[in-house]
């Protein structure tokens, strides 16, 4: 029995003894892994740094065209009041100069109109004696 026993603590002996190197195999694998993920966020790292200043020029980029924009709209607007009241402005002077010629020009018209008609009955009666 005591052999048995014996022979059973040899193989707990290298099977613990097993279990342990193995287990500094796999921590050794896995501080590599971890090693190498450190490595790529480094590498991540070092790439972000100008993607993030392309970024930020980008957006005063933007920031700059937006604002040229909204300039040129404010003024294009400003420009378009200012013909809208030119063409208010010159529509009410016609008119003011069509309401100024209209009623004596129909004065004229009519008296012009009441002559023509005087004088073509004047010779009406005249060829009827």
């Amino acid at each position: 029995m005591a052999d048995i026993k014996n022979i059973f603590e040899i193989l707990l002996l290298f099977s613990a003894s097993f279990l342990c190197i193995m287990l500094v195999y796999y921590v050794m694998k896995i501080t590599k892994s971890i090693d190498a993920i450190r490595k790529d966020f480094s590498s991540i790292a070092g790439q972000m740094t100008p993607l993030l200043d392309s970024l930020n020029n980008l957006s005063r980029s933007i920031k700059l065209v937006a604002e040229d924009i909204r300039y040129q709209l404010d003024k294009t607007n400003w420009i378009v009041d200012e013909v809208r009241s030119k063409v208010e402005g010159l529509l009410n002077f016609e008119n003011k100069i069509r309401e100024t010629f209209d009623h004596p020009a129909q004065s004229i018209m009519s008296t012009i109109q009441y002559v023509k008609n005087g004088v073509a009955g004047f010779f009406k009666k005249k060829s009827v004696m």
